[in-house]
């Protein structure tokens, strides 16, 4: 999976600046549908909801796209530990840096003899694509020990690993603090460097040719999908994906996150 989106940015995080042809145009569209699409679903799979076959085998395969390592059963090799999973589960963005990295390597060396290459670019915009892609599953992971169930006789669990008890074991200790480190390191930045490039565009575009073109290439993966005028829709679709997230974190009671998750994603198709 992380291969595949890896690729994916790879092709359309560094594709010419010219507009595309509307075959691939067409494909890149379905293809960030889809994954949004299966992030959305695991966001369900946040809500105190109790599913049943069919659904409940849907939501364990969409568990995939949010890095749930259990999904892929590798407690069959070795022992169940809840704070490893979830720390391994944090790695994931980080991990697809350095294949990036590998990738780009490798294709500076093929390619820069013939062409113009800029790593730097090629970098941002390849790390850019698969986090804005990805961004619902990052933000999911990392708050992932906030979301308890409550329990019959007092207390309560994590949701998607009720061998924990919330605020009650050391285990959940150590989730949290993986958690907010993961958020402040990963997704937090993220959100700043699109907000600030956001308010910096209509600044960029009005100075020098060279600098608005440097700016356009360095934040293509921000700016490419919208018409100039609409610049700013990024940053209003990413804040919706992270309301999105903060539903199951900040709303307990089942209905209320159930309302609210479609109070956002109907509010935003207005």
């Amino acid at each position: 999976f992380v291969v595949f989106v890896v690729a994916l940015a790879l092709f359309v995080g560094n594709s010419a600046t010219k507009q595309p042809a509307h075959s691939t145009l067409v494909v890149v569209v379905l293809v960030g549908l889809t994954f949004t699409s299966f992030q959305t679903l695991g966001i369900l799979r946040e809500i105190g909801v109790a599913w049943y076959s069919p659904v409940k085998e849907i939501m364990d395969f969409v568990g995939i796209f949010a890095f749930d390592v259990k999904e892929l059963r590798v407690s069959c090799v070795v022992p169940y530990n809840p704070v490893v999973t979830f720390g391994v589960r944090q790695t994931v963005p980080l991990w697809s840096i350095i294949i990036i990295v590998f990738a780009l390597s490798a294709q500076k060396v093929w390619i820069a003899r013939r062409f113009n290459y800029n790593f730097s670019h090629r970098l941002m915009n390849t790390v850019g694509a698969i986090y804005s892609v990805c961004f619902i599953s990052i933000v999911v992971s990392c708050t992932l020990p906030f979301v308890c169930y409550p329990h019959p006789g007092g207390g309560s669990s994590v949701l998607q690993m009720p061998s924990v008890l919330c605020y009650q074991s050391s285990e959940h200790d150590a989730m949290v603090a993986l958690g907010v480190l993961s958020f402040l390191v990963i997704p937090m930045p993220f959100c700043v460097l699109c907000v600030y490039a956001t308010v910096r565009f209509p600044t960029w575009m009005g100075s020098s040719g060279e600098l608005a073109l440097h700016r356009s290439n360095q934040f293509r993966f921000l700016f490419g999908r919208f018409r100039p005028e609409r610049y700013f829709y990024a940053v209003i679709l990413l804040t919706r994906n992270l309301l999105l997230c903060l539903v199951p974190v900040a709303i307990t009671a089942t209905s209320s996150q159930v309302f609210c998750l479609i109070l956002f994603l109907s509010s935003f198709c207005l």
